[in-house]
């Protein structure tokens, strides 16, 4: 399967990845994880779209980063621990798909 069919035109599994914006909701819960005071863990999902050279290597490393972030903070808002886990079973799909 390529990315673009015979007419140069975007693959229906391509389309589907770009449907969403992952970095946009990525910046969004970074936003949100900063006004809750988890500085560092708003840094490691800027960090890894400003800093990964590929879209495949940005969304591993913004899984791995929400992952993380979901686990290791359990006071976290449920309106914030809701968009990680969605953003993140997203990258999962689209990576896995």
């Amino acid at each position: 399967m390529t990315a673009e069919d015979s007419m140069g035109a975007p693959s229906e599994s391509v389309r589907t990845i770009m449907a969403r914006d992952y970095y946009t909701e990525a910046r969004g819960i970074a936003r949100s994880l900063e006004k809750d005071g988890l500085i560092i863990e708003a840094q490691a999902l800027i960090d890894a779209i400003d800093a990964g050279s590929t879209a495949t290597e940005i969304l591993n490393t913004l899984r791995w980063h929400l992952q993380r972030i979901d686990e290791s903070n359990p006071a976290m808002g449920l309106e914030t621990r809701c968009r990680i886990r969605d953003l993140r079973a997203a990258i999962c799909g689209a990576l896995n798909g």
